[in-house]
């Protein structure tokens, strides 16, 4: 997938989130678009080298978002970025889209659950069981669309190379 792509989907899902929240918004809980991204994208990119710099960038651009603790929220990006490389990498036997779900739900559960931490200083049983967890998984299920949709761009190019290529074989 080129640059420009990817600098395209990071901007419109951070449009998405930032600008148009109040109508993604259920019961006050809002998925976060980028951390979804940063997961479903190191599920498809098999090189860490180049999949790096993008967790990066997505790391920085998720904690700039509004109302968020900028420290907390791109450290968990970028480890739910590598975590999904590694689990995607290292465990073959369990689905892609799965594997997505699962490291999404966990680090947005996390950073849910340290910000809330970090902001009050206590940890009510009833923020640890009602909204952070749905907001987890709020987050989870717009993962695994953005990851379908972005597995069919980059399976799509990936195999139009490969049709080209035996063409001209």
């Amino acid at each position: 997938m080129n640059k420009i792509k990817l600098a395209l989907w990071v901007f419109i899902l951070y449009i998405i989130q930032n600008v148009f929240y109040p109508i993604m918004s259920i019961s006050g809980l809002v998925p976060d678009f980028i951390l979804g991204f940063t997961v479903a994208y190191s599920c498809i990119e098999p090189r860490f080298k180049k999949l790096s710099p993008v967790i990066i960038v997505c790391a920085v651009i998720a904690g700039t978002g509004t109302g968020r603790v900028f420290s907390i929220v791109t450290l968990l990006t970028g480890l739910a970025g590598v975590a999904s490389y590694l689990m995607c990498s290292y465990m073959p036997f369990i689905p892609k889209i799965l594997r997505t779900l699962v490291i999404t739900i966990l680090c947005s559960y996390l950073a849910g659950v340290t910000e809330y931490f970090v902001l009050t200083k206590t940890l009510a049983y009833a923020f640890l069981t009602g909204s952070a967890l749905w907001q987890a998984i709020y987050t989870g299920v717009v993962s695994c669309i953005i990851y379908l949709i972005l597995n069919r761009s980059v399976n799509k190019n990936t195999q139009k190379k490969i049709l080209i290529a035996q063409e001209r074989n």
